[in-house]
């Protein structure tokens, strides 16, 4: 998906619209598996982006409707990536408390 290599590359807008127009295409197509990717790649965007409370909130909605949808891998890829954002978070937190 032409949304993680732009993530990746730090272009986060570009990123975000990718993510968001596989998004709205895959819920058009109804086809499970390349919404719940767009939903993954849509939340992990926005955790390296500067609305990490959407990600959040985005990632957790992925991980119940994963799980409920017989979803597995997304779903546990979904998790570790809330996992590494709250790592991160208390990183970042212990770090801002040092200066």
């Amino acid at each position: 998906m032409a949304a993680f290599a732009d993530a990746a590359s730090g272009a986060m807008q570009r990123a975000r619209s990718e993510a968001l127009m596989a998004l709205n295409l895959a819920s058009r197509a109804d086809q499970g598996t390349m919404l719940m990717k767009a939903r993954l790649a849509l939340g992990e965007i926005e955790l390296k982006s500067d609305n990490r409370t959407a990600g959040r909130k985005c990632l957790e909605a992925l991980v119940k409707d994963a799980d409920q949808g017989g979803f597995g891998l997304i779903s546990r890829e979904a998790r570790e990536r809330l996992t590494l954002s709250r790592g991160q978070a208390a990183i970042s937190q212990m770090q801002s408390k040092k200066t």
